[in-house]
């Protein structure tokens, strides 16, 4: 008898210390990953989306990247990991929820046949908003580029690769273009420097 309940004893032992250390993974509430960023990258990324949920980080290059759920979609937004400055949010878009000029010209364009893939917005610091419809037809695939007043600035053939839109990003204007373009054209559209 003695024996059972010793036996009962280290087994009940054993659960306790075994099952201890579980825990509720599934918590949304908790970023994760968040020991890859400053506390000033996260302090900017809660100010700028203060109710985004399921937050995971992590670093592409030289920049913090969250992917997150907010405002009832999916994100990934670019931060400077020193600095904390926020660069650039890519968001899913549902094609039909594209802005009006947006859709009518991808409607009237020569790729209105081909089969919508994915939506994406691209909001830029200091840059215009683009918006990124993936189509494809048979074996080729494009990514259209389009201004936020529906003008198809850039067309890339579709690698197949998963698109970062790194290249993208808002990048450091150390010969005054922006201020010389501005000056010169007042009414132009910075899509991209190169």
């Amino acid at each position: 008898m003695k024996k059972n309940w010793m036996l009962f004893l280290f087994f009940a032992a054993f659960a306790a210390l075994t099952f201890s250390g579980c825990s509720d993974d599934d918590n949304s509430d908790v970023p994760e990953n968040t020991h890859l960023v400053s506390k000033e990258v996260q302090a900017a990324f809660n100010a700028k989306y203060p109710q985004a949920k399921d937050v995971e980080w992590e670093l592409k290059g030289d920049y913090a990247v969250a992917d997150f759920y907010w405002d009832g979609g999916e994100h990934s937004a670019w931060f400077n990991p020193l600095s904390a400055a926020w660069y650039m949010t890519e968001t899913d878009v549902r094609y039909e929820n594209l802005p009006e000029p947006v859709l009518a010209a991808h409607k009237a364009g020569k790729y209105a046949d081909w089969r919508v893939d994915d939506v994406d917005k691209l909001t830029r610091e200091g840059m215009e908003t683009l918006y990124v419809i993936e189509v494809e037809k048979g074996e080729s695939e494009l990514d259209l580029f389009y201004s936020s007043t529906g003008i198809l600035v850039k067309t890339v053939v579709d690698t197949g690769h998963e698109e970062d839109y790194d290249d993208y990003l808002p990048q450091p204007d150390a010969n005054g273009i922006i201020a010389i373009v501005k000056q010169k054209y007042p009414n132009a559209t910075i899509v991209e420097i190169e």
